[in-house]
C-alpha cells in the first residue's frame, strides 16, 4: 500500500478524525492496560503523541478510531488513514515514521497460538499540514513492507485487539531485512522488531476491537428474513439459466446455500438464485451459511465461485473466471432456523474476486457452489494462488480432487457499471 495518493485529501480525511478521536493521552494509556495490551504485546507504552486512526467508507463518512472503540468487520474494509493530533505543549518530533499494526488474537483470544498476526507495516511517514483540531495527516509515498490486510477473526470468537502503533523512524530502518513483503505474517512479535531495528518504545498508540459477531448477528437475521426457502427453487433457477449445462454439472441440491454480501454503510444484500446486483454490492467479500442438515457436524466444506460468462455471455472465451475457491469451512451452530453460518480460518485458494463485467455486456452468471471436502483437497497441486483465475473449469477441478457434485448453490446476475 502507498500512502502518497492521500496527500491530496487532507482537508477531508483530517475533518473527519475530528468527530471521534483520542484526546487524551492518560485515557489511552489506560485503556491499553486494561485490555492487557502492553503486557500481551510486551511493550512499554508510555505514549508521548495521540495517534489518530480513520477507516475510509465506500460511501458515506470515515470511522474514526478512539482507543478500544468495537468495530464491525465490514468497517474496516478499506486501508486506513493516520494523523497525529497536536494538544497543548505536546511535542511531535521531526523526521520520519514507522506504523505498525497488529492482532494480538489469533486465531481467539483465549487461544492465541498465531499471535501476534501483523495486519501493516510501513515506514517513511512524514507529517502534512495541521488543520483547526490540531490533527496532522501522516503520509508517505514508498510501498508498505506489509500491506494493510483487513482484520478478519473468525467466526464465533471473541473480539480480538487490533493494535496500532507509531515509532519513531531510525537511520537505519530502510534497510532491515527482517521482515519483507515474503515473511510470514503469523507469529510476528512487535517488540522484538522494535528491538532488532532499533525503533525504541512507540509514541503513540490506539486500538480497535473488531469481530464477526455484530455483522453475523444481522446476516442471520436477514438470511432468514430473505432467503432461498426452496431446493426445486433453486434447482429450477439453475436450469432455467442453462448453469448445469454450461458448467458441466450434476446440480441435485440437498442443502440450501445462502450468501449475503455485507456492506460498507447500510444493511446487507442478501442472494436469492438469479437475483441481479449492481456491481457495487458486492465490492466486499460475501458470508455463507447453510440451511438445513448435513451428514455430519464435522463435516468441511469446500466453497467455489465462477463467472460462466467472461467476457460476454455471447463469446464466453475466458470462461470460468474463478472468483473464489477457497476450503475447511465448517458450519457453526444453527439458528432457531436451522441456518448455519459457514466459517474457515485459512487462506483461500483464490481470494475473492469481485464481479467486473465489461462495458457493453450483458449481464454474467456469477455462481456460487457448495461441495464436501474431500480427503484430498488439502494436497491438491492443480490451483494455488499464483495459477491463472481464467478459463477455470469447477466441474473438471471437482473430479480430479475428488469433490463430487455440489451439495447446493445459487447465483447472482451482474451487469457492467452504469458508466462503464
Amino acid at each position: 500500500m502507498m500512502f502518497g495518493l492521500l496527500k491530496c485529501l487532507p482537508v477531508f480525511l483530517l475533518t473527519s478524525f475530528a468527530l471521534a478521536q483520542d484526546r487524551n493521552l492518560r485515557t489511552v494509556k489506560t485503556a491499553f492496560e486494561n485490555a492487557n495490551i502492553t503486557e500481551a504485546a510486551d511493550i512499554t507504552f508510555d505514549p508521548t503523541l495521540l495517534l489518530e486512526v480513520a477507516f475510509p467508507q465506500a460511501s458515506g463518512d470515515e470511522v474514526p478510531v478512539h482507543a478500544g472503540i468495537q468495530l464491525p468487520r465490514n468497517q474496516t474494509a478499506i486501508p486506513p488513514v493516520f494523523g497525529i493530533q497536536r494538544l497543548g505543549s505536546l511535542h511531535v518530533p521531526s523526521g520520519t515514521f514507522v506504523v505498525a499494526m497488529v492482532d494480538l488474537d489469533p486465531p481467539t483470544p483465549q487461544d492465541p497460538t498465531e499471535a501476534q498476526i501483523r495486519h501493516f507495516l510501513g515506514g517513511n511517514f512524514e507529517l502534512g499540514r495541521v488543520n483547526p483540531d490540531g490533527v496532522e495527516l501522516l503520509s508517505n509515498s514508498t510501498p508498505a513492507i506489509s500491506n494493510f490486510l483487513q482484520p478478519t477473526p473468525p467466526a464465533g470468537s471473541d473480539p480480538h485487539r487490533y493494535v496500532f502503533l507509531l515509532f519513531q523512524q531510525p537511520p537505519g530502518f530502510n534497510r532491515q531485512t527482517e521482515v519483507n513483503a515474503t515473511t510470514p505474517i503469523e507469529n510476528f512479535n512487535i517488540s522484538q522488531f522494535a528491538q532488532d531495528v532499533g525503533l525504541g518504545d512507540p509514541l503513540g498508540g490506539t486500538f480497535i476491537l473488531s469481530s464477526l459477531a455484530l455483522l453475523f448477528t444481522a446476516s442471520l437475521a436477514l438470511f432468514s428474513s430473505c432467503q432461498d426457502t426452496s431446493l426445486a427453487t433453486v434447482q429450477t433457477a439453475f436450469e432455467n439459466v442453462s448453469i448445469p449445462e454450461d458448467a458441466n454439472l450434476n446440480f441435485d441440491p440437498t442443502v440450501l446455500f445462502e450468501v449475503i454480501f455485507p456492506q460498507a454503510s447500510g444493511s446487507p444484500v442478501n442472494v436469492t438464485a438469479g437475483v441481479q446486483l449492481a456491481r457495487n454490492e458486492t465490492a466486499i467479500p460475501p458470508l455463507f451459511g447453510i440451511q438445513g442438515s448435513t451428514s455430519s457436524s464435522n463435516d468441511t466444506f469446500v466453497v467455489a465461485m465462477v463467472d460462466l460468462d467472461a467476457p460476454t455471455p455471447q463469446d464466453p472465451t475466458s470462461a470460468q473466471i474463478r472468483h473464489f475457491l477457497g476450503g475447511n469451512f465448517v458450519a457453526g451452530q444453527p439458528d432457531a432456523g436451522g441456518l448455519s453460518l459457514l466459517s474457515n480460518s485459512t487462506a483461500a485458494l483464490s481470494e475473492y474476486q469481485q464481479p467486473t463485467p465489461p462495458a457493453g455486456s450483458d449481464p454474467h452468471r456469477y455462481v456460487f457452489l457448495l461441495f464436501n471436502q474431500s480427503a484430498a483437497f488439502n494436497d491438491q497441486t492443480e490451483v494455488n494462488a499464483t495459477t491463472s483465475i481464467a478459463n477455470f473449469n469447477i466441474s473438471q477441478f471437482a473430479l480430479d480432487v475428488g469433490l463430487g457434485d455440489p451439495l447446493g448453490g445459487t447465483f447472482i446476475l451482474v451487469g457492467p457499471d452504469p458508466t462503464s
